[in-house]
């Protein structure tokens, strides 16, 4: 299937285009249009725009289903410079003493701390298809799990909540309370730009892998399209064909160093 110019031989392709059409939806951005600009929270570069309507505290489900009606989702935390300025951003609003909802989700009541069978929403169905342990799990404050004589014991588990939010506290858990939406958009902006690490590699998890590319600016131009994507090895094959190494972690949260390769520039992405 050729999909954004190149070949994807992954199972998930089909997935990946119901992905992007919700990722990049036909619509003009709630973020142009919303005032005052304090209310509006921009990430990556301006990729992403994030917003807070007023509203009463209400489920996890409805928060998302209202957020899918204006276009987005609620809001997804990629990086530790995301959960600062996210937070930073909540604390200075008059929100700063709600519930908020964000877009992870258990796939289960599972009791797993690691990040597995978790994933970030698109709407309530619909998932990112990579799942948290393979992004950035320091996120995590408290895992939601409910134990049976917790105090004496903590060893049997009874529940596990699935939807994720940021309490009063700023601490970011997963609970059941019901929370006020922060919403999540693609814009019109979509801009990006890398720092360039020549004869390095990253050694972080990579998520996707293509063949054959003519220069790196092809890995530049698919990586600004996933906003997930926080960089991606540019390995020379010969003087004709590049591979580029898609990543959805980031070095500085990974606590990962690089790898020296003669042969490949390993490309951050620059949040700054």
């Amino acid at each position: 299937m050729e999909f954004f110019g190149f070949q994807l031989t992954s199972p998930a392709s089909a997935s990946l285009l119901i992905l992007f059409t919700l990722l990049f939806p036909n619509v003009n951005s709630i973020c142009e249009s919303v005032t005052p600009s304090s209310s509006i929270l921009w990430l990556q570069n301006g990729r992403r725009c994030l917003w807070m309507p007023t509203s009463s505290a209400i489920s996890w489900t409805a928060a998302m289903d209202y957020c899918v009606s204006q276009g987005g989702y609620l809001a997804h935390v990629y990086s530790s410079d995301d959960r600062a300025k996210i937070l930073a951003w909540k604390v200075a609003s008059t929100n700063i003493y709600k519930v908020a909802h964000l877009g992870l989700y258990k796939d289960s009541k599972h009791y797993q701390e690691d990040g597995s069978s978790t994933h970030w929403k698109l709407n309530n169905s619909v998932t990112l298809p990579i799942e948290l342990k393979a992004q950035y799990t320091g996120l995590v404050n408290d895992w939601g799990t409910v134990y049976l004589l917790n105090i004496l014991l903590g060893l049997l588990p009874l529940d596990s909540y699935q939807p994720f939010t940021i309490q009063p506290s700023t601490l970011m858990t997963f609970s059941n309370d019901n929370g006020i939406p922060i919403c999540e958009q693609s814009t019109s902006r979509m801009k990006a730009t890398y720092k360039a690490y020549a004869g390095y590699k990253s050694p972080a998890t990579v998520w996707l892998t293509q063949a054959g590319k003519a220069t790196r600016r092809d890995c530049a131009r698919y990586c600004a399209k996933l906003q997930y994507c926080m960089g991606y090895n540019a390995i020379v094959v010969s003087s004709t064909s590049i591979t580029c190494q898609y990543i959805v972690e980031r070095l500085i949260d990974s606590g990962a160093s690089l790898v020296a390769n003669v042969n490949s520039v390993y490309y951050e992405f620059n949040l700054v």
